[in-house]
């Protein structure tokens, strides 16, 4: 009984998942507060911080001073999350059309876009660059943001990694015959065939995924047997 309880004692505690410690989930934190941190290509990253006066003629840098760029920034990157960043500064962003356009049949832009920045709610007008420098973000940020405003989008969400561009995807369709294919195999009597072996050459519950695979292809794609090498060439991803 003693050793029993001394075994169990020896036993090393099972990790326990944690996400928020992950380096990935910190980089993002970091990201989004505007701080230093390392990228994933191994760089260090300086923190965020106010760019120089625009010089231009709206006199940014005069007419929102140094103690309001300050607040504006910490508020900025006191936001949580990247889309909340993101709806902030697409509330600053305002579409204009043209004035005056000469020929109605030309390719130049028929609208523009005027920067602002709220301060204890009052807005005031500021070019791209100070709009820019003031938030410490691109101009490939803003373009995005303004081609979201053209698209009549209503509240700015993140789509990195969502896009639709992905020839390799399974389709519904196939996605369901795997699943039928998977019920057949364990409600027939031929189950044993498809299950693991452990190092005794016992059967355990577990699916070999390898010959439900090749079974399926013998089935439903058996133009994607290479018999000439005996190997076969996977149409499809399985088990996503």
């Amino acid at each position: 009984m003693e050793e029993t309880e001394s075994n169990k004692s020896k036993q090393p505690k099972r990790k326990q998942r944690n996400p928020s410690e992950w380096k990935r989930e910190k980089r993002k934190r970091s990201i989004i507060a505007g701080e230093s941190h390392i990228s994933v290509k191994g760089e260090l990253v300086l923190p965020k911080k106010i760019g120089a006066d625009c010089n231009c003629k709206l006199k940014c840098y005069k007419k929102v001073d140094e103690n309001t760029r300050q607040r504006l920034f910490k508020g900025y990157y006191s936001l949580k999350t990247y889309d909340e960043q993101n709806a902030y500064l697409f509330g600053l962003i305002k579409k204009q059309d043209v004035k005056r356009k000469k020929n109605l049949e030309s390719d130049r832009r028929t609208c523009t876009y005027k920067y602002h920045v709220r301060d204890q709610g009052k807005e005031i007008q500021v070019c791209k660059l100070a709009f820019a420098h003031i938030h410490a973000v691109s101009f490939r940020k803003i373009r995005t943001l303004s081609e979201k405003l053209d698209q009549n989008i209503l509240f700015p969400r993140d789509g990195r990694g969502r896009h639709n561009n992905r020839p390799t995807k399974v389709s519904p369709t196939t996605i369901e015959m795997i699943k039928n294919h998977i019920f057949q195999v364990m409600k027939s009597n031929e189950l044993k065939n498809f299950l693991k072996e452990d190092k005794n050459k016992q059967m355990t519950p577990e699916l070999n995924v390898a010959k439900l695979h090749t079974h399926y292809l013998q089935m439903y794609e058996p133009d994607a047997i290479n018999m000439a090498t005996g190997k076969f060439h996977v149409k499809i991803a399985f088990f996503i």
